[in-house]
């Protein structure tokens, strides 16, 4: 399945693996995109998040079970904090409001929630069954997880760390994306090749539409109420208007 060859060369790394970071390069014409780095990590590092208010980076380790915190304040981008999470710690996200960090341990069926301000776990959230990507309203602090294996979406209202709803959508679901001025999540649906779009207000499936084969990552124009999918095996993107 789709699903399972990106996960394979996910846990495909050694130990030490290596994050290469773009780095501004110099005022000359003649100069291309500088590289700089690269900086070591844990293993297999997968999911990778901003947060631009803290001027940190957040990496998952699949591999080694941990969220590397790097500081973009420092033009050598060093690594200052090492944290231990769940099982096979997969996406990570920020609320861009509260600075909030959360990652999905698919390994674990749980959701780690980081203090940004301490870099350590707060709290644990159990979720459904192998957690893939997770995506945040930061209108709202609700935070939508995706659980591959359930066929379900954890909804997990951010100030009291629970989860308050869970969402049946369709088969292996992977992909999440939120717009928060249209309060609509969408929801790729790895295994049945269709986009869940869900009313955040009421945590209710409107719709369903059929995309292409093997729909993973969903990402959405917010202005333009417009979400893009990409389909894994038909090598396409489908354009969602709503």
């Amino acid at each position: 399945m789709p699903y399972a060859r990106l996960r394979r060369l996910a846990l495909a790394g050694t130990a030490g693996l290596a994050l290469a970071v773009a780095a501004p390069a110099a005022a000359s014409a003649a100069t291309g995109p500088g590289v700089s780095g690269p900086i070591r990590v844990g293993t297999a590092p997968v999911g990778i998040a901003v947060n631009p208010l803290a001027n940190t980076v957040y990496v998952a380790n699949s591999g080694s079970n941990t969220v590397s915190v790097i500081s973009s304040r420092v033009n050598t981008h060093p690594v200052i904090a090492t944290i231990g999470v769940g099982a096979q710690p997969r996406e990570v996200a920020v609320n861009q409001s509260t600075g909030t960090v959360y990652v999905s341990n698919s390994g674990g069926n749980t959701v780690s929630v980081i203090n940004n301000r301490t870099s350590t776990v707060a709290t644990t959230i159990p979720v459904g069954k192998e957690p893939t990507e997770v995506a945040v309203n930061p209108a709202t602090s609700t935070v939508y997880v995706a659980n591959f294996l359930a066929g379900t979406v954890s909804v997990i209202d951010g100030p009291s760390d629970r989860v308050i709803k869970t969402i049946s959508v369709g088969s292996q679901p992977f992909g999440v994306a939120v717009n928060p001025v249209t309060s609509t999540l969408y929801v790729a649906n790895n295994g049945s090749n269709t986009v869940s779009l869900v009313s955040t207000r009421t945590n209710q499936v409107t719709s369903t539409v059929t995309v292409g084969s093997g729909p993973g990552g969903a990402a959405v124009d917010s202005l333009t109420a417009t979400a893009y999918v990409t389909n894994f095996n038909g090598g396409t993107v489908s354009v969602i208007t709503n």
